[in-house]
């Protein structure tokens, strides 16, 4: 009987310790603050009227059966000009080489992927990890090679060589 109340005991900590351990699942509008001030609203018929009257309506581009409140945006874009795209406009034989290189540095390692069968998400992980491991400062490395030299005694520059024992 003891040893089963244990049991129950050590079993209802243990739930407890990982519930603490979980962070609670909260509502994101709990932390949504409002600030303002109260104002009282006085209410006037007249200028309720006055905004809401056909006087404020105006045509938009001259079309009476497209009308549009005087204050809309739209009435200011009375004239759309065309669009006309760059590329169409005539380029120099030396941008279009500088273009063509930049696609290709462009799209290269999409094609490299491509062709060796590598799926787009795990292409995106290696560049990730690689971006990552890239963020190492370069002197690391170095500091972890002077540790593992060894001195081993030979020929310097200027000095002559040890004699030989067959001298």
């Amino acid at each position: 009987m003891w040893h089963e109340a244990w049991k129950h005991e050590r079993k209802l900590r243990g739930m407890m310790v990982d519930y603490r351990r979980t962070p609670a699942a909260a509502d994101p509008a709990q932390f949504l603050q409002v600030h303002g001030r109260a104002c009282k609203v006085h209410l006037d018929s007249a200028v309720a009227l006055a905004a809401e009257s056909p006087v404020n309506m105006m045509p938009w581009q001259g079309d009476t059966n497209n009308m549009i409140d005087r204050f809309d945006v739209r009435a200011h874009l009375d004239f759309i000009p065309m669009y006309t795209p760059s590329l169409l406009s005539p380029t120099s034989p030396e941008q279009e080489s500088d273009e063509r290189k930049c696609n290709y540095e462009r799209y290269r390692g999409l094609v490299q992927n491509d062709f060796a069968g590598i799926s787009e998400g795990s292409a995106c992980t290696r560049s990730t990890s690689a971006s990552l491991r890239g963020l190492q400062k370069p002197n690391e490395d170095e500091k972890k090679s002077e540790g593992k030299k060894v001195r081993v005694p030979g020929i310097l520059a200027g000095n002559a060589p040890p004699p030989t024992l067959g001298e």
